[in-house]
């Protein structure tokens, strides 16, 4: 074995622990009264008991980088762990960050923060990263000094709306005094949904929302106009 290093993090109970952790993939190499050992592949967490541990304060966390970060997210997923911005255990899912790095964040029972984050020379290798390219609209004069044009990588087999959170999840879109904005969602030419910035989700025209992620993802600009009206609109279009 090659030296390497492991995070040791907290767990108040063990079993609770490992339950959480197997329906991620990781199994138990060791368990004792003051230690235990998972793994997921060539990914070992170790931990320690800390029975009066409160989730809420606890300032644990690690990094996870990982060959294939959409499989991971897949078992997540599957677990159970909630997408949502409070309470835990939650994720958040993976978006393009300002490093470059495809990240997501998981908080385990315990209130650990795992940053998972794909290998990004990895993903390519395995031809399983597809490039998307974005655009939107300019909302006013100061807006349209430089394009709005860019390209993200995503994992070939996300969804519509599971792209189009990453995008927004990234602060992509301009935000409009008042709190009020609405942008139609057009995939590859296609109006298929509406995002506005007093809802919390995007809402999409019937079956999009889990269509393959496509190959151009623009935001058009609808003005403040009500949401729910533009939705209406492309829906009869």
């Amino acid at each position: 074995m090659t030296d390497h290093a492991t995070p040791n993090l907290p767990a108040r109970d063990f079993a609770a622990t490992a339950a959480f952790y197997a329906k991620l993939g990781f199994e138990e190499d060791y368990r004792s009264d003051g230690w235990m050992i998972l793994s997921r592949g060539a990914v070992t967490l170790e931990f320690f008991p800390y029975p009066g541990l409160d989730p809420y304060q606890s300032s644990f966390s690690c990094c996870l980088r990982l060959d294939d970060l959409g499989a991971m997210m897949r078992q997540v997923e599957a677990s159970g762990v909630p997408d949502r911005r409070q309470g835990i255990p939650r994720y958040h899912p993976p978006r393009l960050e300002d490093s470059g790095l495809t990240i997501a964040y998981l908080l385990d029972p315990d209130g650990t923060l795992l940053r998972l984050i794909q290998n990004d020379r990895a993903a390519r290798e395995r031809d399983w990263m597809a490039d998307i390219r974005i655009d939107r609209d300019s909302v006013c004069a100061g807006d349209d000094t430089e394009s709005h044009a860019a390209v993200i990588a995503v994992d070939d087999g996300l969804s519509l709306a599971a792209v189009v959170d990453q995008v927004l999840a990234n602060r992509y879109l301009a935000s409009i005094s008042g709190g009020k904005a609405s942008w139609i969602i057009y995939a590859d030419g296609k109006a298929v949904g509406v995002a506005a910035q007093q809802w919390a989700r995007p809402r999409y025209l019937r079956d999009c929302a889990e269509a393959r992620a496509p190959k151009v993802l623009r935001f058009g600009y609808a003005q403040q106009r009500c949401p729910a009206e533009v939705l209406q609109m492309i829906q009869h279009d």
